[in-house]
């Protein structure tokens, strides 16, 4: 079966995807704050892949979890004392690590306890937006689809 076509995604093999996510990022993310990757196991590949290459990256798989758990464990990975983690709303997120900071979330799609959980929507689409350091004006991001 073909798959439709989107304007703006682009269905590449893993290996492109990783050394284009890499040369994105290291390149000061000229296309936008954040990339989306698409393509189930494919996808996790790249996403490993890129930590592996991307210093000051931290790598979260959201199965299972709730948007507060991954907030605790990206404080966690830039140094916030716990006592702080608690009180910190979502807003307020960027102020705690820089922008030189790649954070990596896998599995956005699982996020949550049940599987019919609003979980998965709100770490795709409102987690991931607090995490990105977008420049003024920038309201972009660049999604890859994965091809097998």
């Amino acid at each position: 079966m073909n798959q439709p076509r989107i304007p703006g995604h682009h269905h590449i093999p893993a290996d492109d995807a990783v050394s284009r996510v890499v040369e994105w990022w290291s390149e000061g993310r000229p296309t936008g704050s954040r990339c989306d990757i698409v393509g189930g196991h494919a996808a996790d590949e790249v996403l490993h892949e890129v930590h592996r290459r991307t210093p000051r990256s931290l790598l979260l798989g959201a199965a299972g979890r709730t948007p507060e758990e991954i907030v605790t464990e990206v404080l966690g990975f830039v140094g916030v004392p716990s006592a702080a983690q608690i009180n910190t709303p979502w807003r307020h997120l960027r102020k705690y690590f820089s922008a030189d900071t790649c954070i990596l979330l896998k599995n956005a799609h699982r996020a949550g306890r049940t599987r019919r959980s609003a979980r998965p929507l709100q770490v795709r689409d409102e987690l991931a937006g607090r995490l990105s350091h977008p420049r003024p004006g920038d309201a972009r991001r660049r999604r890859c689809r994965i091809r097998r």
